[in-house]
């Protein structure tokens, strides 16, 4: 079954936090720390605070993360 972004981020609010992979799957491990996407980091900026749109950073980050990367998604506020 393919989880979809929306799932992963609503989820995220009981989890604390979500890990996107460039693959689709929210299980994917990366390999190296350089495999890892902060979307909160430079230069994609989420804010997280609920007031802000997040979409176009998580798209960002989604965009440059290489094959089999993940996008880190931390807790919002």
């Amino acid at each position: 079954m393919k989880t979809s972004r929306r799932h992963v981020l609503l989820t995220a609010g009981t989890t604390g936090a979500a890990v996107i992979a460039a693959t689709g799957s929210s299980s994917a491990a990366a390999t190296t720390p350089t495999d890892w996407i902060d979307v909160s980091a430079a230069p994609y900026g989420a804010v997280g605070d609920g007031k802000v749109d997040d979409a176009p950073a998580i798209n960002k980050a989604l965009a440059a993360c290489p094959s089999g990367g993940v996008v880190y998604l931390p807790v919002g506020t």
